[in-house]
């Protein structure tokens, strides 16, 4: 198939798919729009709104207007999977946070995140994308890209962008870094300089006044907070996970109340072959097993204290 081929079947999806689209566009809107996604396929190297209207039939302007109007790319992704994956496919959503490289200070959500490329936390920006695995196919699907926030969330306020508080639900984010060269050795040294930085960040100003906003003092304070409730309980983990293999009380098993009484089968079953095609049938079912954790130290209390019993967790 050549290359002009290839985009043809690429407009005739673009365009079904749009056709199914249950939001109302005009015509125009339609046209610019598979038209920029047929310019994203040919134009070589940077795409701006310059190079689409110099590549394009439509002139750069009408590309910006178009752009500004929203658009669910979430609704129109996943009409493309169900024309491309079948019904009876297993499926599952999967997510992959990629790190840009950004200098200076007036960029959005700019901050420090995790590098995998390079192994550390390092200053830019970083773009979550969400997919949908077929795990029969083996292949994904694209289904949205979003940008991680920092610290805060834009809110437009009488045609301003501002800054206010996290919604709720939102991530925390928490970067530890370990640098000999820098003194930071210890998990307290890192976590002393993570907030020597947030504090050098939050209440140094460009202009040499002294106001802040209450939801930056909230945010540090907060901060602090979280590092001292639970940076212990995270380093336990750590350490009782990195221990060998077996000395570690992990037991992988299914949940329990699984249908067609899959559990007794399973513990009755004494051939492997049979064992192997009941947990074929509880994959198919979507049951995965489930990593319990210290079921060793599963222990009841004595009735003196209390009728309750400490289940594991």
């Amino acid at each position: 198939m050549n290359i002009s081929a290839a985009l043809d079947q690429y407009r005739y999806i673009c365009g079904d798919v749009l056709k199914r689209y249950t939001a109302k566009l005009n015509k125009s809107f339609k046209t610019v729009f598979i038209e920029t996604l047929l310019l994203y396929m040919v134009i070589p190297r940077k795409i701006n709104f310059t190079q689409l209207g110099r590549y394009g039939t439509h002139c750069e302007q009408c590309f910006r207007q178009n752009f500004t109007k929203e658009f669910d790319w979430f609704s129109y992704n996943l009409l493309i999977s169900e024309r491309i994956f079948d019904k009876q496919d297993r499926k599952a959503i999967a997510i992959d946070p990629s790190y840009i490289s950004k200098s200076g200070k007036r960029t959005p959500w700019i901050g420090y995140f995790w590098s995998g490329c390079a192994g550390a936390v390092k200053r830019g920006l970083e773009i979550m994308g969400i997919g949908l695995l077929n795990i029969d196919k083996h292949d994904c699907m694209m289904l949205r890209a979003v940008q991680s926030p920092d610290r805060v969330m834009p809110v437009t306020i009488n045609n301003e962008i501002t800054y206010g508080e996290w919604q709720e639900g939102s991530f925390w984010n928490v970067w530890l870094s370990f640098d000999k060269r820098d003194g930071r050795e210890t998990v307290k040294q890192s976590i002393d300089f993570y907030l020597q930085e947030q504090k050098e960040y939050i209440f140094s100003k460009e202009d040499g006044t002294a106001s802040l906003f209450q939801f930056e003092t909230n945010y540090y304070n907060s901060t602090i907070s979280l590092l001292k409730n639970t940076i212990n309980l995270v380093i336990n983990c750590l350490l009782y996970l990195s221990l060998p293999t077996e000395k570690i009380d992990i037991e992988k098993k299914y949940p329990e109340n699984l249908p067609h009484n899959f559990n007794k089968k399973l513990k009755f079953s004494k051939n492997p072959k049979e064992q192997e095609k009941i947990s074929k049938k509880i994959d198919q079912l979507g049951f995965s097993k489930i990593n319990y954790i210290g079921q060793s130290y599963k222990r009841d209390y004595p009735s003196i204290f209390s009728n309750m019993i400490q289940q594991p967790h």
